[in-house]
């Protein structure tokens, strides 16, 4: 399983949804299932409720708060 990592800085907020928000494209992830786990204090990494969007070319990942996260595909 491969992954890739984001900070706070990779996110962009939505002020009509006040919610924050990343757009990865996606051929980027493959054609598997993807899973969004955050970045805990001590480095581990735990389930992460957010939202997730999938079309044709981009996977739109959408969290009520921002937090560091890792998408693994």
């Amino acid at each position: 399983m491969q992954f890739i990592d984001f900070t706070t800085d990779h996110l962009t907020y939505d002020e009509t949804k006040k919610k924050y928000y990343v757009e990865i494209p996606s051929d980027q992830l493959g054609d598997g299932g993807i899973r969004v786990q955050q970045k805990q204090e001590d480095g581990s990494f735990a389930g992460l409720e957010c939202d997730i969007e999938e079309d044709f070319d981009t996977v739109t990942i959408t969290m009520n708060e921002p937090a560091d996260f890792r998408v693994q595909f």
